[in-house]
């Protein structure tokens, strides 16, 4: 939905990426299909259409609504260093705002049995010094379909609209009832 925003609202939007390299900045109208943005960076913020051109237009409003997304990551940083369990963790953590400046809280968790820990840890270090000897050698590392590890997790979204609701629904997740998916990696 970016190109939708006017020159305004674009130029605002790049000064937010600048100003705010490590969070990834998102545009969509529809923020419930927004969740899963598949962002590089640690943190998400999802704005609407309408939510950014009322920021590029009010500095004031602008300046309170980035007050309150420094607070959603600061709380999802706290959240993201808690012990979720055995193999349990984050894959990704955002914040949305939507045109009526309100704020939801997304987290996208994943959990691999302990042997695919242990598995993917291993495929890591293997690939770490493949990538290190190549290096060396002054040769691009050969990938072949072998050199991909299969790894097995379960995985859940959560949506909620303050810490505790989504501490809670994170802690009450029945991760017996979540079916296996599978990745390589």
């Amino acid at each position: 939905d970016e190109s939708k925003l006017s020159t305004k609202a674009q130029t605002y939007l790049e000064n937010l990426r600048k100003k705010y390299g490590d969070y990834d900045f998102f545009v969509s109208d529809n923020l419930d299909a927004a969740q899963t943005t598949g962002s590089s960076k640690e943190y998400s913020v999802i704005f609407t259409t309408e939510e950014l051109e009322k920021m590029a237009e009010d500095d004031e409003y602008a300046e309170k609504v980035m007050g309150n997304v420094g607070k959603a990551v600061d709380m999802l940083k706290d959240i993201s260093e808690k012990d979720l369990g055995e193999g349990v963790q984050f894959s990704q953590l955002s914040v949305s705002i939507d045109d009526e400046g309100n704020m939801k809280l997304f987290a996208q968790l994943e959990k691999l049995a302990e042997d695919q820990a242990a598995r993917l840890e291993e495929a890591k270090q293997k690939r770490a010094e493949e990538k290190k000897e190549a290096a060396e050698n002054n040769q691009p590392p050969e990938k072949e379909q072998s050199d991909f590890t299969q790894i097995l997790f379960k995985a859940a979204d959560i949506e909620a609209a303050s810490e505790e609701e989504l501490l809670a629904k994170i802690f009450g997740i029945d991760w017996s009832q979540i079916p296996e998916e599978e990745a390589y990696i």
